[in-house]
């Protein structure tokens, strides 16, 4: 958004670069805008009031125990030494305090939003820093120059020695000091939670830092020294800290001196929409993501082919004899995307069996993910071990948690069920996983050849949970150029967001935050449920050690400044490792294709799913009772072969059903276990035809051959459950419905032309208001399974209505669908449905 002309006549005062209309932000250099640098205005009882909050706030931090044992930082001395000053302290004082406080528990997830235009701006170097290869990357590590900013406005408030400095370059000394022991001043105010996540951290405050969660350098400059190649000799350059501002935010902030300056039009749109409901881990710096425009990545040394999903690219890695796949997921959140992941899932699940399935191994590259929804980054891993068992989860015993896990169930039934399953004296709950055993191998093995997976130290929260998982599963290498990952260890919350509804009589709402997605205000985030690996680390934390790498490989010199002839040492010793993997395990050139999509068949016709599948001797299928329902031998064993695995007994009954399909290599051992599901619908002749004088009432007319359950990846048991005449919804505990249930009772009908039909059913529901509903839709039958499908009804909430319908204009064959469906979280009585009646 372009900058208003009072403001920039404001700016140009101050030798400021106006930037381009795409980032609405301005350049200046720090010394000039510190006076610009405001706080909103709180009251001495408005701070009060604030540092209480944060004070409750910890009272559900997961790891403050382990933070005073392993950093000897007190969270709640330190909160109620701020409390008892709070109506003393100036504006600036007391939000350094708590924001310096908070950075000193060295958790991404655990911070406090500095408001006012302070809030709005970034401190800035122009150049961007990378570890490279060296004898000892944690205590001596050698770090080099991967690039500098190339925007013009930038580069324009910026000294021509900047211009001076080559990517290659090694830095000597920051401020005097080698990097390592300017490191060690610093520890406490990066934010990461060992060795390697804290340097990954320093690098990044040299690069950039976000007002909103850090104080502003008190430095005006910082003094670099450098030298090129080994015999290079040193030189110096001095660089102004740069600060740059948003203009929506500088214009919404309180306490900002530019509110009256610039458009009143504001632009409130979150970068990141995030659904606060489903559990998430992830860092403060990926909800504002304008700092990366500013500088070149690292990741453009190869080209990546992008995908449905916009946080997932591949190419595949081959110069010379190598074929290696790689993957970028440089997220595990997208942006719109509410379901938790599914068209990340998609995309990779794809490009495994189709652009990928030549390769001869995979590397999934994760460096510098910052997190996102954790059911994707435990959901990933199926595709690469069978029977893949995610990690679980716990939380603090606490009076807050136990308001919110007991006497609100705000976080549902089976965090209630931990919580009160701690016994006296415990600490935390009991560990429960945060995606079922069901839901993480809803898909199954696709890749059978050797994967890797390769890190760093600002892969975190999420990227940490896909990293243990991977390894804790022996499903693939963990490639790092870093001695481990970020070690974020927990689910983020925020207080507006989650504490508030979810404990209203203990958490209220802040200072300015009345009007709803406004701009540069205080928040607070904090680690909440923290996670506990499995298997192969059983009962470890990921917390303050991370994922230790199973090899460290970090670029070389002429990997940055391309002198390797188009090869990079990282991806060659990966490929090499996984070639060799595959031959001592005999995965290579494994492989196994059937579709993904549902398959449709009717009943009593026999069910056939095609293949094709090499390094594989025998195929079973298997029904949900694990008995053996067909078998088939691939016509090649060490070439691709097509075929078909056929059922050997056909369905009779209406649903959706899932099936295993078990491969066995030559020494009949497995190496495959995936799943696929069927829908089964009745035959044209079984449908029920309405025409006039036709009357059926569910629970009176057999309808065994045209009415059916279908549960969609949800537990019989968590669908409709059938009383006499009536439907409800199943119970977790027998008083509300389980979480992410999508289960319809549907009626088969034949609809006759001029003939219309009268749909009636008395409905009770008692729902979570705006994210649990019921639906009654009229869907047109086709033979491919797809029809375009109407929409007669949506509710949410709690009441009762008897409700009747007409259906017109419809001929054919039609599914007439009672659906409820439900998120996770919150549960109440749900969805009864009486006296269902089809007639015309």
């Amino acid at each position: 958004m372009l900058l208003a002309s009072a403001f920039a006549a404001a700016f140009v005062a101050l030798n400021a670069v106006q930037v381009s209309a795409d980032l609405g932000v301005s350049f200046h250099h720090l010394k000039d805008v510190r006076d610009q640098l405001t706080f909103a205005p709180y009251t001495p009882e408005q701070k009060t009031f604030v540092a209480s909050q944060a004070q409750e706030l910890m009272n559900v931090y997961v790891h403050s125990y382990i933070k005073k044992d392993t950093y000897g930082v007190d969270a709640n001395a330190g909160i109620a030494d701020i409390v008892a000053k709070a109506a003393s302290m100036d504006d600036q004082t007391f939000h350094y305090s708590l924001a310096k406080l908070f950075l000193s528990l060295r958790d991404f997830h655990t911070n406090y939003y500095i408001p006012g235009s302070h809030s709005c701006f970034r401190f800035l170097g122009p150049f961007v820093f990378d570890f490279v290869a060296s004898q000892n990357p944690e205590k001596n590590p050698v770090v080099a120059v991967r690039g500098i900013t190339e925007h013009p406005e930038f580069l324009a408030v910026m000294p021509d020695a900047v211009k001076s400095v080559k990517p290659g370059d090694v830095l000597i000394s920051v401020d005097g000091k080698p990097f390592y022991k300017y490191f060690q001043e610093i520890a406490a105010m990066t934010g990461g939670a060992n060795a390697y996540g804290g340097q990954r951290g320093a690098l990044s405050l040299l690069q950039s830092r976000s007002g909103k969660l850090y104080p502003a350098p008190e430095k005006d400059e910082i003094t670099f020294q450098f030298k090129r190649g080994v015999f290079g000799k040193p030189f110096t350059v001095k660089v102004p800290i740069v600060a740059y501002a948003n203009n929506n935010c500088l214009a919404d902030a309180p306490g900002s001196t530019y509110q009256n300056l610039l458009p009143v039009d504001i632009d409130r749109t979150p970068k990141l929409d995030l659904d606060w409901k489903r559990p998430l881990g992830l860092t403060p710096e990926m909800e504002d993501p304008l700092a990366a425009d500013l500088f070149p990545t690292k990741f453009a040394q190869l080209k990546y082919q992008p995908t449905k999903s916009s946080i997932v690219g591949w190419t595949i890695y081959q110069p010379k004899t190598t074929n290696l796949g790689v993957i970028r997921l440089s997220s595990f959140v997208e942006n719109g995307d509410n379901t938790g992941g599914e068209l990340c899932k998609a995309a990779i699940r794809d490009l495994l069996v189709n652009e990928l399935k030549d390769a001869s191994a995979v590397v999934i590259d994760v460096r510098s993910n910052g997190g996102g929804w954790i059911s994707l980054g435990e959901g990933l891993t199926q595709f690469f071990a069978a029977d893949f068992r995610p990690g679980t989860a716990r939380a603090l015993i606490s009076k807050n948690n136990e308001l919110i896990f007991v006497n609100n169930s705000a976080a549902g039934e089976d965090w209630k069920a931990s919580y009160l399953g701690a016994k006296p004296g415990d600490k935390y709950s009991v560990p429960i996983p945060f995606t079922s055993f069901e839901k993480a191998n809803d898909v199954g093995q696709v890749w059978l050849k050797p994967v890797g997976i390769l890190t760093d130290a600002n892969c975190y929260s999420s990227c940490d949970i896909f990293s243990a998982a991977m390894q804790d599963n022996r499903a693939g290498i963990v490639f790092g150029e870093d001695g481990t990952t970020g070690a974020g260890g927990a689910n983020v919350i925020t207080h507006s967001s989650n504490l508030v509804p979810y404990a209203p009589t203990v958490y209220r709402k802040l200072p300015y935050s009345e009007q709803a997605g406004r701009l540069g205000i205080s928040d607070m985030r904090v680690g909440w449920r923290q996670s506990v690996r499995t298997l192969l680390h059983k009962g470890e934390l990921i917390e303050d050690t991370g994922i230790i790498s199973d090899a460290i490989i970090r670029p070389t010199i002429g990997d940055i400044t391309g002198d390797r002839s188009g090869r990079l040492s990282q991806f060659e010793y990966i490929a090499a490792r996984l070639k060799t993997e595959g031959l001592l395990k005999m995965k290579q050139n494994r492989f196994f294709k059937s579709s993904f999509d549902m398959l449709h068949a009717t009943t009593g016709a026999k069910l056939s799913f095609s293949y094709e599948a090499q390094n594989i001797r025998r195929l079973e299928l298997r029904d949900q009772a694990n008995k053996v329902l067909g078998t088939s031998t691939p016509a090649n064993y060490f070439r691709r072969a097509t075929g078909s695995l056929a059922s050997s007994v056909a369905p009779t009954e209406l649903g959706y059903f899932t099936y295993h399909i078990y491969g066995y290599d030559l020494y009949n051992s497995q190496v495959l276990k995936t799943r696929r599901q069927a829908v089964i619908v009745p035959l044209a002749t079984d449908f029920l035809t309405v025409n006039k004088g036709t009357t059926f009432e569910y629970g009176v007319t057999d309808g065994r051959k045209f009415v059916g359950i279908y549960n969609a990846g949800t537990k019989p048991t968590d669908g409709w459950q059938v009383k006499g005449k009536s439907i409800t919804t199943g119970t977790a505990n027998g008083a509300t419905y389980a979480d992410d249930v999508d289960t319809s009772l549907s009626i088969f009908a034949k609809l006759v032309a001029g003939v219309p039909a009268r749909l009636s059913a008395d409905i009770t529901y008692d729902t979570e208001v705006d994210y649990d509903y019921l639906y009654v839709t009229v869907k047109k039958v086709e033979a491919n399974g797809k029809g375009e499908t109407q929409e007669l009804y949506k509710v949410s909430g709690k009441g009762a209505e008897k409700k009747e319908w007409t259906i017109d204009g419809l001929e054919g064959n039609v599914e007439i669908s009672f659906r409820f469906t439900s998120d996770g979280g919150v549960a109440t009585p749900g969805c009864t449905i009486q006296n269902i009646r089809l007639s015309a």
